[in-house]
């Protein structure tokens, strides 16, 4: 897998809050973390019950629909980092970004998710692409 398939496959579980796609895309080991939470979720299960969870809540909750959009990182010396595939997050609208998602990944599966401020959403080259998933 490379990461602008784990891109896709991230976003359209999101937009369509179908979280056994992001699911079967997720290594054993995968680990989850986001910057805003001390701790990481690790293991597959605890990380498909957290996305169902969540999803779960979204769908209940209208005005916190999640938009999954595809982008580019920009390259950031500060950081370290070099131009790279991402998913940015908007919720409520497209334009209330909240998060840009990077990706490790194996040849195969996604093994790890960071849900991060930095790089910041704005700063991302949004390409406006939504990708949807559908129930097969």
């Amino acid at each position: 897998m490379n990461k602008e398939a784990a891109c896709r496959i991230y976003a359209s579980a999101w937009n369509g809050l179908l979280p056994e796609v992001l699911v079967d895309a997720l290594d054993e080991e995968v680990r989850y973390s986001s910057q805003w939470v001390l701790s990481d979720l690790n293991g597959k299960a605890e990380v498909a019950d957290y996305l169902r969870a969540k999803m779960e809540t979204i769908r209940a909750s209208p005005e916190a629909r999640v938009f999954a959009q595809l982008a580019r990182t920009q390259k950031y010396p500060m950081y370290g980092l070099s131009p790279e595939p991402c998913v940015v997050i908007g919720q409520g609208t497209a334009e209330d970004l909240v998060a840009t998602v990077l990706f490790t990944v194996s040849e195969t599966k996604i093994i790890g998710i960071d849900i991060c401020m930095i790089p910041p959403p704005h700063t991302t080259k949004r390409l406006g692409v939504f990708p949807a998933a559908s129930m097969q």
